[in-house]
């Protein structure tokens, strides 16, 4: 909710899957970067990368990057304008900044 708040065009980062966009059906998996090696981020990254072009997205374009670090450190560089407002933050406060930030207009 909070991307889509931002606008423009929403992208999924996914240790397993690589890049899936909002409306994709996946089945439930345990499966991160987090305690990945440096090799398997950057493989994972490249992977991305590539979908990425597949799908046109565009590079000189704003990026905002809504995750942690082994899913953006390779892939942020890419972008000619790209931010993590919440890299600051560990995961526990980035929850509670998305709680208190997601809410619909309607409440």
């Amino acid at each position: 909710q909070y991307a889509e708040k931002l606008g423009g065009n929403i992208w999924i980062l996914s240790a397993k899957y690589g890049l899936l966009s909002p409306g994709d059906i996946i089945a439930p998996y345990n499966q991160t970067l987090v305690g990945a090696s440096e090799m398997e981020c950057k493989k994972w990254a490249y992977k991305v990368y590539c979908q990425m072009v597949d799908k046109q997205i565009g590079f000189g374009e704003e990026a905002v990057f809504l995750c942690g670090t082994n899913y953006r450190k390779y892939l942020i560089t890419k972008f000619k304008k790209a931010s993590a407002p919440l890299a600051h933050m560990g995961i526990g406060r980035q929850l509670k900044f998305y709680k208190e930030n997601s809410l619909n207009e309607r409440q």
